[in-house]
């Protein structure tokens, strides 16, 4: 029984594989024919005379436009602080200064060297960074 559903699952695997082979050589022979019809397409542009007065505008707008591309492309983006690439405000609600970061974490320590005098915490249970810090603020008193 499992010999005949395994052949016909090895069977059903090889028709796909197939119909595979034959879609992926369908595609390529499609790209050869698209890469063929793309070279023989070419731009042909046709050259506009203008005025005197015509041409010395558009030729000024050009350099105004290249100027401004070149002016664009050589700045980087600059963002207002809280805001991200386009100018939005981030989205980020726990954005924290640096001092309010260090202080939040001395007083974290300080909170665990007061259990530790008062001995409602075993030093032993806290992490070997924190024991350091603590025996540092132990010492230093």
């Amino acid at each position: 029984m499992t010999q005949i559903r395994t052949k016909q699952t090895l069977d059903n695997i090889w028709k796909r594989y197939e119909q595979t082979l034959k879609l992926l050589l369908h595609t390529q022979n499609q790209l050869d024919q698209k890469q063929k019809e793309i070279v023989r397409e070419r731009l042909h542009v046709n050259t506009i005379n203008l005025a005197g007065d015509q041409a010395a505008e558009y030729e000024k707008r050009i350099q105004e436009l290249e100027a401004k591309i070149e002016r664009l492309t050589n700045t980087e983006p600059t963002s207002a602080p809280g805001t991200d690439y386009w100018g939005r405000p981030k989205s980020s609600k726990k954005e924290t200064s640096e001092n309010s970061y260090e202080a939040a974490v001395e007083k974290r320590f300080k909170g665990l060297m007061k259990q530790v005098k008062a001995k409602t915490i075993d030093i032993n249970t806290l992490t070997e960074q924190d024991q350091q810090v603590i025996r540092q603020m132990l010492e230093d008193e």
